[in-house]
């Protein structure tokens, strides 16, 4: 039996390894300490990777997946802490990435008022296929109209056939594709999908 709850500040180590199957090119974006530096941002109250903004899908109690996402004021209200925290947190290697990471933030992660963004979801290998990612999608697109939005959006890779195909037998649409430079021999491509709530 599946169950969906929110996260709780026990769930950071899962957090930060759910994290990187969802978007491995956090690495090269942050730096190599990045699961102590995303512990550390889920720990923390206001910052777009909060515990605050995480919902933990169990199977038998065991953790089995998780899903990131925040509608547009609170993007609007923790974009500039997270950017603080992580500074703080990685220090100054992170001014040699800031151009990438503010590319980075004005296309991946855009949002407009009336939208509810899936930063991340992900669940681990052993669980794919038992409807983990339909539940926890689920669980979000209900926090999403209660929040008021209007619509959902979410950043795939174009690479990511599997995820693609989940969210359009979900209604999610793709409306545009863009790119992210990540370095010299490394470009990021996504679509952006959105689904319209009811």
């Amino acid at each position: 039996m599946i169950k969906v709850r929110k996260a709780t500040l026990d769930d950071k180590k899962d957090f930060s390894n759910l994290m990187l199957i969802s978007a491995p090119y956090f690495q090269i974006l942050f730096s190599r300490r990045i699961h102590s530096v995303l512990q550390d941002l889920f720990c923390r109250h206001s910052n777009l990777f909060s515990f605050e903004n995480v919902y933990f899908a169990e199977v038998d109690e065991k953790k089995a997946g998780m899903v990131l996402g925040y509608d547009w004021q609170t993007k609007k209200q923790e974009n500039l802490k997270t950017g603080f925290l992580l500074f703080k947190r990685i220090g100054v290697v992170i001014i040699c990435r800031l151009s990438l990471l503010m590319k980075f933030n004005a296309t991946v992660g855009k949002l407009h008022e009336g939208e509810y963004y899936i930063s991340n979801i992900a669940t681990y290998p052993k669980y794919r296929g038992m409807g983990v990612g339909k539940r926890l999608m689920f669980e979000v697109e209900q926090e999403a109209e209660i929040m008021g939005a209007k619509r959902i959006v979410l950043d795939v890779e174009k690479n990511n056939i599997g995820a693609i195909g989940f969210y359009k037998k979900l209604g999610y649409e793709i409306i545009k594709e863009f790119s992210v430079p990540l370095q010299r021999d490394k470009i990021l491509q996504f679509y952006r999908m959105t689904k319209e709530l009811k």
